[in-house]
């Protein structure tokens, strides 16, 4: 597991992790857990960018926890 710290004023848009590098020369990544609908943050397919899809709010969610699948594109 990775812990990050994000401030509650990140805006929308905001990068707040990249997941690359990985062991892959070429890597897919998704976004499996919590679902993209109730996420509060995106992650981009090709890149690994972790981005804020929508404003934080501590008192109504203090902790986000998110499971990211890392695929090999090669196969």
């Amino acid at each position: 597991p990775v812990f990050i710290n994000v401030s509650e004023d990140a805006g929308i848009g905001s990068v707040v992790m990249n997941l690359n590098p990985v062991r892959f020369q070429s890597a897919a990544f998704e976004l499996v857990e919590p679902d993209v609908e109730s996420s509060p943050v995106s992650v981009s397919r090709d890149s690994g960018d972790i981005v804020i899809s929508r404003r934080l709010d501590r008192e109504t969610e203090p902790l986000v926890e998110i499971s990211v699948k890392v695929q090999d594109k090669r196969g």
